[in-house]
């Protein structure tokens, strides 16, 4: 059994990530024949490099925003379509949210405020 060198450890790794800053560092070291030799800095990079970006591409915060937002517009939409209504309960809202994403309900009820601001009322029942 032969054990990998650090410079095929190395671009095992950045190969697994197929995006560009593996990329990268595959050009930079792919034609050098001993990293440790020639002083190779990689310790520091080395956890990173194992961090493989989503394959969304977006960042999770970003998703995030974006799943609220949508989760929101169901929501918004419920009340708009019904609103010779003039109380909808909590869970009947998050019901309306059509995919598996379901915002905290302090997010929720942070972002009716903010769209409804004092045509609101939200009241919390024992």
């Amino acid at each position: 059994m032969r054990k990998l060198s650090v410079k095929d450890t190395v671009l095992k790794a950045a190969e697994a990530r197929n995006d560009k800053w593996g990329q990268m560092i595959i050009d930079r070291i792919q034609h050098v024949s001993d990293l440790v030799a020639v002083d190779a800095k990689y310790n520091a990079c080395m956890k990173n490099l194992y961090n493989v970006p989503s394959s969304t591409g977006l960042k999770r915060r970003q998703r995030s925003v974006s799943n609220v937002n949508e989760a929101m517009e169901s929501i918004y939409s419920y009340f708009s379509e019904n609103s010779d209504k003039c109380q909808f309960s909590m869970n009947e809202s998050i019901n309306q949210i059509e995919g598996d994403y379901r915002p905290d309900i302090r997010t929720i009820k942070a972002h009716l405020l903010q769209k409804y601001g004092d045509d609101i009322l939200l009241v919390k029942t024992a």
